[in-house]
């Protein structure tokens, strides 16, 4: 694409370990270190089909894989500029081993108390209109039912490593996700709902406009490409 590696390509690419440490500081602050994984982020994707000479983020290497990149047939849709479209299909057997090899990198390699499979981002898996809901539910609860094998089978001894679902809070956004709630809880997931509207209230009340509240440090974190804002 004809970029360098932004600040995060350059510490990686320099030996820097971003989960290693974040486990790390983790257990030194007594805090439990949980990992969420996007099911399918579509940040920075829009990028991925330029040609040589048009002007590309450096933040593509954020969101562009190999695997992404050389596998346009395994993207829901064609259109980059659409979310619901650039992002996997998962319906494909390959984007769900893709999905889960990641998994079990953290779980095999990573002092982490957890993992947490979040819907949310971005909360589109399938083409409703070539799979019923059958098989979506089939294939994100076998897909849950997995990863939770995969914590029992990586935690040390004596440990056990918790497994969250982030879903939505609105029972009819879960056909098109597979998302089978009670699937879910017998697979051993826990739930998270989806309160961006709270959150979203306590962002404005503590913003410098506002100023009603204020949200300790203990409680934030800060943005990966804006580090000073208040997460």
């Amino acid at each position: 694409y004809g970029v360098g590696p932004d600040s995060f390509g350059r510490y990686v690419l320099e030996g820097g370990d971003i989960v290693k440490v974040f486990a790390a500081r983790c257990r030194m602050r007594g805090q439990t270190p949980f990992i969420s994984f996007r099911l399918n982020d579509g940040h920075h994707k829009e990028w991925a089909d330029a040609k040589p000479g048009e002007k590309v983020g450096s933040v593509i290497s954020q969101g562009v894989t190999r695997f992404y990149y050389e596998h346009p047939e395994y993207r829901i849709g064609t259109d980059l500029n659409n979310w619901n479209q650039r992002v996997h299909n998962w319906a494909i057997p390959d984007v769900r081993a893709h999905k889960f090899a990641f998994i079990r990198e953290l779980c095999e390699n990573y002092d982490i108390d957890g993992i947490e499979l979040d819907f949310m981002r971005h909360c589109s898996l399938f083409q409703p209109d070539k799979t019923t809901r059958e098989q979506r539910c089939g294939i994100m609860t076998g897909f849950v039912g997995q990863v939770r094998e995969l914590l029992d089978r990586t935690a040390k001894s004596g440990q056990h490593r918790w497994l969250c679902v982030r879903i939505p809070c609105f029972l009819a956004a879960h056909d098109a996700l597979g998302i089978d709630v009670a699937a879910f809880a017998g697979a051993g997931a826990l739930f998270g709902g989806h309160f961006s509207r709270r959150a979203e209230d306590l962002i404005r009340w503590s913003s410098t406009e506002f100023k009603f509240v204020e949200r300790p440090d203990a409680f934030c974190t800060g943005s990966s490409l804006m580090p000073q804002k208040k997460n």
